[in-house]
């Protein structure tokens, strides 16, 4: 399976997605666990074997054949012996007793020794696993041969000898059987009302016929520049389906002398294949893209080019993501800043609906890019800013990114961990208004974190404190709630002060929405800060006694 980062072409169905277009479920259907994991009990009803996998197979393999001696039973002369000469028994061999062995109603034990047995990449595997799936106990029921059916599939595509070629290509042609469940969401779990389904066997034998192709045309490759076409190839396959070798993968283990090749078939690509060679640049090839400053230079050169040029959006946004992977180049971050501070005025005029999302299907693709453009060109610059600077000098520049929407995460992260210096840095800004309406919910994070995590830090109080008696209620509110977890006996004062005057000021008339809110939120934080002092007084005792 492709490895890394979630793929930047799945990131840019997301962005257009969030910008206007309606989002999709994902159908999950049942499928046969991987190599060992758990199995599908046959169905009520179904009769469970009572003999062995191969009950009517041919004789096993450590059976005698008719008439023979045993081998028990033949005189080995005295010195005939000669270990070194006899060949190592070949592994697949002791598996495929056991597998001879195994009851039909042991799934679990069945799936694992036929996950082992492929892993030996004996040829009798793949005789093994031919010679099984041309007769399946018929003890099992419908279901569950399909299911072990897509188990042999996959592993013969792992296996990648065209020998399987005619079962897979017959296993292909043929339908699951149906069955009814319930459909999947993307995390596994089970929702709505169950529906008709199939088992999806011949999926599995139409990808691991194309693993057997991909392979043979890999073995075929005389030089490693052949190998790179052959990987960039099936990555840009339109019927692609996902095997255990991922062309991603395979690429970013070749390095730096792939990128030349990826950036050549870029430059004659469709712009469907250009989302997947960026995806391919930003996700599984990133590290080595940026390891490397000639690779990243040539990468820069063909994504500014990309995503400045926005003949195809999908395209354009695939390129920034590239770029606000890899880039800390000046000359880029303007680049970038240009073209989404162009597309800015076109955005904000554009129709929406009541929830925000915007109307025209186009329009959403246009307002994706500029979206993603200026999270490009602020990530890009805070790397710029960062640069070369100790942790202390970079709290303003975290301060900086803390406005930035698609750095906040970021932002927050940072000043938690750099500390006390982050959070008296903070308090200055408190006391000098700089909280602006982007900034005071991350800022508030931050403060009420560091307090938490510096068993008390006085300045993440003092700034909090501060912000609890702001004019702009929304932002007092969030700093009397963000007050809860403390012990401070100066905050309880602080937020009976704020309950005790909006109190007598409901008394006169009714409090607004806000002002309501900011009382609930400081009588239920008084509440908190009671219940922390009376534990942390408890502590003391505690550790006095002992």
């Amino acid at each position: 399976m492709d490895s890394g980062k979630r793929s930047i072409p799945a990131r840019v169905a997301l962005v257009i997605a969030v910008a206007g277009a309606l989002a999709g479920l994902v159908l999950v259907f049942r499928a046969v666990p991987e190599d060992s994991e758990d199995l599908p009990a046959p169905s009520p009803g179904s009769s469970p074997g009572d003999g062995t996998v191969r009950a009517d197979r041919p004789p096993a393999v450590n059976d005698p054949a008719p008439g023979a001696v045993p081998e028990s039973d033949v005189a080995v002369l005295p010195g005939s012996e000669d270990p070194e000469e006899s060949p190592p028994e070949d592994p697949a061999l002791s598996i495929i007793r056991k597998l001879e062995a195994t009851p039909p109603e042991d799934l679990d034990q069945l799936a694992y020794l036929l996950a082992e047995l492929r892993d030996t990449g004996s040829p009798r595997a793949v005789e093994w696993f031919l010679d099984f799936l041309g007769e399946l106990p018929s003890s099992w029921d419908a279901r569950t041969q399909d299911d072990f059916r897509r188990l042999i599939a996959r592993h013969l595509g792992i296996l990648g000898d065209p020998r399987a070629i005619p079962a897979l290509e017959s296993l292909a042609a043929m339908e699951g059987t149906p069955y009814l469940g319930h459909l999947q969401d993307e995390y596994g779990e089970e929702y709505g009302e169950m529906v008709e389904m199939r088992s999806r066997f011949p999926d599995e034998a139409r990808a691991s016929l194309q693993q057997i192709e991909y392979l043979s045309r890999l073995k075929a490759a005389a030089t490693e520049e052949e190998r790179i076409e052959v990987h960039l190839d099936q990555l840009l396959r339109p019927d692609r389906l996902s095997g255990r070798i991922s062309p991603n993968d395979e690429l970013a283990k070749i390095g730096e002398k792939a990128v030349p090749i990826v950036l050549a078939r870029l430059a004659r690509s469709s712009p469907q294949d250009r989302v997947q060679l960026f995806g391919l640049l930003g996700g599984a090839m990133e590290p080595v893209v940026r390891a490397h400053p000639k690779a990243r230079a040539m990468v820069e050169r063909a994504a500014v080019e990309e995503a400045v040029r926005a003949s195809d959006p999908e395209a354009a946004i695939a390129a920034f993501y590239v770029l606000e992977g890899i880039s800390e180049d000046e000359d880029v971050l303007r680049a970038v800043r240009r073209f989404a501070d162009a597309l800015a005025p076109a955005v904000t005029g554009l129709q929406r609906n009541i929830h925000g999302d915007i109307l025209d299907p186009q329009e959403g693709k246009l307002a994706g890019l500029q979206s993603q453009a200026e999270m490009t060109a602020d990530t890009i610059e805070l790397r710029i800013r960062i640069r070369g600077k100790s942790e202390t000098e970079r709290v303003p520049e975290y301060w900086w990114a803390l406005e930035r929407t698609g750095l906040q995460d970021e932002a927050q992260t940072k000043l938690m961990d750099i500390g006390e210096p982050a959070s008296a840095y903070l308090l200055e800004r408190v006391r000098a208004g700089e909280v602006d309406p982007r900034r005071f919910g991350p800022t508030i994070n931050v403060l009420s974190a560091i307090y938490i995590q510096r068993n008390g830090d006085e300045s993440a109080l003092r700034a909090l404190l501060y912000l609890a008696g702001d004019a702009d209620l929304k932002v007092a509110e969030a700093a009397v709630g963000a007050l809860n977890s403390t012990w401070s006996p100066e905050a309880l004062t602080a937020v009976r002060n704020v309950v005790g005057s909006l109190d007598a000021l409901q008394r006169f008339r009714q409090l607004s929405h806000r002002e309501d809110g900011l009382l609930d939120a400081a009588r239920r934080t008084e509440k908190d800060i009671i219940r922390n002092i009376a534990e942390r007084e408890n502590q003391e005792r505690e550790g006095d006694q002992k």
